[in-house]
């Protein structure tokens, strides 16, 4: 070896501190990204399933009462979200089970696919709505409906096509008018079972826009409940625009109060029905229902 040649350090101790400092580098960004991720602001929809199991648990503590949902999005009969729930439907509730009764409530607002899961799960004991083959395989409804609403036929008063829909008699009349345009709101089971035959069909998101599109022409007919549309076409305003074909009636719908039979209050349903029979042999039961209907304008 060269005497000037210089001597080579050893690397060992320094390679060693630099992987260490690197590994703490690591672990230090590791654990950033962990907290950044347990404070960050959660999504609608986490926030929702949040929301919607706090309510379940706050229910679940109100062993002695009646929980009844109702579809957040049905105004006026419905809406409004979680305990803010309010409308027809509701209050038609509370005075049969709470004032009649002497019963306990607890009502909750949520959407409508929801609210069939959480009573037929068991979670929730009730809901308000009309009655279908699937319903009565997991419900007891009331014998006796609440109340009764009729679907007609709506028009524009300058409608070129109200003399056609005059001699309608059933939805199978309607299906030999290929040039009629009917109109609805999408998701809706009734009106898609009811017009799948029909030839021109438009569907909106939002039902409330109907009453308007009829008035301008941009539709021939919406068959609906009279007491919705009504209400539907008075908030846009175009009430005096539009017409109802009130013969003859599309379909007559009953609207029942129904206990899931996972719940623990099912046995409650024989007399609720005592009570509806008795309110209906003396009128009452009407005299509620125009009541309540007024209070919504409807």
């Amino acid at each position: 070896m060269r005497s000037g040649a210089r001597k080579k350090r050893p690397r060992g101790p320094s390679l060693l501190v630099s992987i260490a400092l690197l590994l703490f580098v690591w672990s230090c960004r590791s654990e950033s990204k962990r907290t950044a991720s347990s404070t960050a602001p959660k999504s609608n929809e986490a926030s929702a399933k949040e929301a919607e199991s706090k309510s379940e648990n706050k229910d679940n503590k109100n062993d002695d009462a009646i929980v009844v949902a109702f579809g957040n999005g049905y105004e006026p009969f419905a809406w409004g979200e979680g305990a803010l729930v309010k409308g027809v439907q509701v209050d038609f509730v509370r005075e049969i089970l709470e004032k009649r009764m002497g019963l306990r409530v607890v009502t909750r607002g949520c959407p409508w696919k929801r609210c069939q899961k959480l009573v037929r799960t068991g979670k929730m004991d009730g809901f308000f709505t009309v009655p279908t083959e699937r319903r009565a395989r997991y419900t007891r409804k009331s014998s006796i409906p609440f109340y009764e609403t009729h679907f007609l036929m709506h028009v524009s008063v300058d409608s070129k096509v109200a003399k056609d829909l005059r001699r309608v008699r059933s939805l199978e009349d309607l299906e030999n008018m290929p040039h009629i345009r009917h109109i609805y709101m999408h998701g809706s089971g009734w009106h898609e079972n009811a017009l799948k035959k029909m030839k021109h069909v438009i569907t909106v998101p939002d039902a409330s826009v109907i009453p308007r599109m009829l008035a301008l022409g941009r539709a021939d007919v919406y068959i609906e409940q009279d007491e919705m549309f009504r209400y539907q076409a008075r908030a846009a305003g175009v009430l005096d625009r539009l017409s109802t074909i009130e013969d003859p009636v599309i379909k007559k719908v009953k609207w029942h109060l129904f206990i899931g039979n996972k719940s623990k209050h099912v046995s409650v349903m024989s007399e609720v029905d005592r009570v509806l029979e008795t309110l209906e042999a003396t009128g009452e039961l009407e005299k509620i229902k125009q009541e309540l209907f007024r209070k919504y304008g409807i």
